[in-house]
């Protein structure tokens, strides 16, 4: 092996290990921000459930009201 091909399979190795790097560091990147997501998401999830049910009860309330109203017009 001449000297021009080993330093370009040393430069290979070099940008291999460079990208190889990057990866990882990315994939560490990706892991936090995604456990952060779920962690949103999941308070996300706790608050809508609570504004559905505050939904459902006002809604229910209203129409109890509006069932008063019509008895009250037809007596």
């Amino acid at each position: 092996m001449d000297k021009d091909t080993r330093q370009a399979i040393n430069n290979l190795r070099s940008q291999i290990d460079s990208v190889n790097e990057s990866l990882s560091i990315t994939t560490e990147a990706l892991g936090k921000f995604m456990e952060e997501c779920n962690s949103k998401f999941s308070d996300i999830d706790g608050i809508l459930e609570i504004l559905i049910n505050e939904t459902k009860l006002g809604r229910k309330e209203i129409m109890d009201e509006l069932e008063l109203i019509k008895r009250s017009l037809d007596d």
